[in-house]
């Protein structure tokens, strides 16, 4: 891989990382505003902690051997602010207490779905399995993550 298009992708992974950051930030912001769900939120939270760690360990892995890399779907700095965006605005709404429990619930799973369609996993191409199972996990975890929300926004409307 060429030194520019390693250094993009770089950029990105470790866009990336602080966007999974963010998304821990967001649950622990909505578990301490909804205490009954706080276990809940702090699953979440520890997830996206381990998809930063993760993605700490893809930026390694392709800084010690970019030649096995190549770019696959190009992928947008403008994509991710876009996101952090919607994150940030999300927390202060929270913060602010303008959202209730269902809604919010919306807003995390909205904000799952964002990461599951900006398929950030397909911005390289390897064959190196490292690689592939890590990327593997965070995909296969993101969509759990919504799965586990959407089951959670059934469980409120089955008790009103």
């Amino acid at each position: 891989m060429e030194e520019k298009r390693l250094k993009d992708l770089l950029e990105v992974l470790n866009s990336m990382k602080e966007l999974e950051l963010l998304m821990a930030e967001f649950y622990r912001v909505v578990g301490a505003n909804w205490k009954d769900e706080a276990e809940f939120f702090e699953r979440l939270q520890f997830e996206e902690i381990k998809h930063s760690k993760n993605i700490d360990t893809l930026i390694e892995i392709v800084s010690k051997n970019p030649g096995i890399f190549t770019v696959g779907r190009s992928f947008s700095k403008i994509a991710v602010n876009t996101v952090s965006s919607g994150i940030n605005e999300s927390i202060q709404k929270v913060k602010e207490g303008i959202v209730n429990k269902e809604k919010m619930l919306f807003i995390a799973r909205d904000l799952e779905n964002s990461l599951i369609e900006s398929r950030f996993f397909e911005i390289v191409r390897t064959d190196n399995l490292d690689y592939l199972n890590l990327i593997g996990n965070i995909a296969t975890e993101t969509k759990a993550h919504r799965e586990f929300i959407e089951n959670k926004i059934r469980e409120i409307k089955r008790s009103r």
